[in-house]
């Protein structure tokens, strides 16, 4: 069985290290946990595990990123990468201009910074079906 990988996504070192505790805590090694910090890291990961076959199964991203701002990387992985669950964290409040990218883009939540560890494993458990 191929190994499944979680992707979180986020250019604040603490963010990623928060998110690693969390996942590692609730889910420990049913998943193999990944991190980057740009859009271009981010696409070059999945190819890397889908070359050695490998699946991310999930992405769990920061809105606003260095290089690219959430609404253009979410529309290429979703072109890209349709079968992929992802997660947008953010700290902005901007929600009109978010329901729109969440539906073009089948996001399957959108949690504001700071999330609770309770609301971002609701998620993950409500997804569990499609990433397992």
């Amino acid at each position: 069985m191929p190994q499944k990988v979680i992707l979180c996504i986020d250019d604040e070192k603490t963010i990623l290290d928060s998110l690693k505790g969390q996942l590692k805590r609730n889910l420990g090694s049913r998943f193999a946990y990944d991190f980057a910090q740009t859009a271009v890291e981010t696409f070059e990961l999945i190819e890397d595990y889908q070359s050695k076959g490998a699946k991310v199964v999930m992405i769990i991203t920061d809105w606003l990123m260095p290089d690219t701002e959430g609404n253009e990387f979410l529309k290429s992985l979703q072109l890209q990468h349709p079968e992929i669950v992802k997660v947008i964290l953010t700290g902005h409040a901007e929600s009109i201009f978010f329901d729109e990218v969440v539906r073009e883009t089948h996001v399957a939540a959108l949690l504001h910074k700071p999330w609770s560890e309770e609301e971002l494993m609701s998620v993950i458990s409500k997804n569990i079906d499609s990433i397992l």
